[in-house]
């Protein structure tokens, strides 16, 4: 390669920069060798953190923004693409607006793709605060057989993710066979908790109930149970949780208090400080953010230590949400 010029030539020696077009199974970072057993070390990429929901503008830009996606991060490194499943959207991970901006020019120009970004969701969840004891009973009779469920849960907080549930029943209050569709009804109802989040953190136990001869069935106990979560939320003290993380700012010592007094305006708690062993004159902080906080920190921190500075962040958990801040996650969410 001259310039714009392409000059075929058999060889290349060291020191040219040549091309060798029609390659389908390479990737960056890849080695070219004649034997096969020479790897060069990779490069390493820096990790993009600048998140946005990405949404394409039109049914035709949907059905070609997977792939031409799928190519766009195959040819840069530092762009990282992810459907959440938890708020339905799709996020693209870049190192700043401006890449976005040059990432979106190329979708429209090499594949005739129209996408507009947004701020993405964050996906909260929900927890009780109380136990509580409540009774599910769904009885319906239309003519015929009916439809009979009727169970008593008592239902408490719990350290474990998801759902935990145990039975309690004596004497047949219940029969065994309709566990099941206990477990798996409230399993589908904590999909919406009181604010519209999933809920989590949840243990049940199923200690009492009824059930009719000829009208219970499996799909009158999953409606029993879906009845009593109802009741556990009006009454249980449901509060928002929000996922929290480590994050390691390395910035020079001279900029360690402005870190530190961004970090207090977004929620931050300092954990502590270290020394950077491989860079002489700068300083890591570590602190515990909420993600919700994080969204345009890439940006800041460029902005406040001129381009030095970078970070690295890493959810690690879910931690319950202020009042005042659910108060308006709540109403955003309505």
């Amino acid at each position: 390669m001259k310039g714009n010029k392409q000059v075929e030539v058999d060889e290349l020696a060291c020191g040219d920069i040549g091309m060798v077009s029609k390659l389908s199974d390479t990737n960056t970072n890849d080695t070219l060798s004649a034997s096969g057993n020479i790897a060069y070390t990779a490069v390493k990429y820096a990790t993009p953190y600048y998140c946005r929901a990405m949404y394409p503008l039109t049914a035709k830009d949907e059905s070609k923004i997977s792939q031409a996606i799928a190519r766009m991060t195959e040819e840069d490194m530092t762009l990282k693409y992810e459907n959440n499943p938890e708020t339905k959207q799709q996020l693209i991970y870049a190192m700043g607006d401006m890449h976005l901006a040059i990432l979106a020019a190329n979708l429209k120009n090499r594949f005739g793709v129209n996408i507009r970004y947004d701020i993405p969701a964050i996906p909260y969840r929900e927890k009780i605060t109380k136990t509580v004891d409540v009774e599910g009973k769904h009885k319906k009779q239309n003519g015929g057989s009916g439809q009979y469920g009727h169970v008593w849960i008592k239902f408490s907080p719990s350290e474990e993710e998801g759902l935990t549930f145990t039975v309690s029943v004596v004497g047949g209050a219940v029969p065994k066979n309709f566990n099941p569709a206990v477990e798996k009804g409230l399993q589908d109802a904590m999909l919406k908790g009181a604010y519209g989040y999933p809920m989590t953190r949840l243990a049940a136990d199923l200690h009492d109930g009824s059930y009719h001869d000829v009208d219970s069935d499996e799909l009158s106990f999953k409606t029993a149970a879906s009845l009593a979560y109802k009741k556990c939320l009006e009454q249980a003290g449901p509060v928002l949780l929000e996922p929290v993380g480590n994050l390691d700012v390395t910035v020079p010592e001279s900029l360690v208090g402005d870190v530190m007094g961004d970090l207090n305006k977004r929620r931050g708690a300092v954990m502590g400080m270290d020394a950077c062993e491989n860079k002489p004159g700068y300083t890591i902080v570590h602190a515990m953010v909420p993600k919700a906080e994080l969204a345009d920190y890439p940006t800041v921190l460029r902005a406040m230590s001129q381009g030095r500075g970078y970070f690295d962040y890493e959810v690690t958990g879910y931690e319950t949400v202020p009042m005042n801040v659910a108060q308006k996650v709540i109403a955003d969410n309505k």
